[in-house]
């Protein structure tokens, strides 16, 4: 298996990822809406937010591995734009295919400073 940082179009940071510098209040806010049964979708796209709000330039999405293994489908994505998520769901996981395509492929964290959105949507 490749290594995050021999990936030439990843930069593989050792800062924490920022739930883990999340206030806890919002941390407990998540675990609260699994245990009163909200639905997949909701508890991720509140997830999303809580990380989004930590930052205002960042921009957070999570992704589930389909059925087969390979690909990617878009569990949340409240801020990136429709051409981008329409871009990337379904994506193929592996070592080279951006942050949550290695990441999964990897099956390790890949923390990346900056992506350029730009390239995959039209111009």
């Amino acid at each position: 298996m490749a290594d995050a940082k021999a990936l030439p179009n990843l930069q593989a940071l050792r800062s924490p990822s920022p739930a883990q510098t999340l206030p806890s209040e919002a941390v407990l806010d998540a675990l609260k809406m699994i245990l009163i049964g909200a639905s997949l979708n909701e508890v991720l796209t509140s997830l999303t937010r809580l990380i989004e709000a930590h930052s205002e330039e960042m921009l957070c999405s999570i992704f589930l591995l389909d059925e087969d293994g390979l690909h990617l489908q878009y569990g949340a994505a409240a801020k990136l734009p429709e051409a981008y998520r329409a871009a990337t769901d379904g994506m193929c996981i592996g070592p080279n295919v951006g942050s949550c395509g290695a990441a999964a492929y990897l099956r390790q964290p890949v923390f990346v400073s900056a992506i350029l959105l730009t390239r995959i949507l039209p111009t």
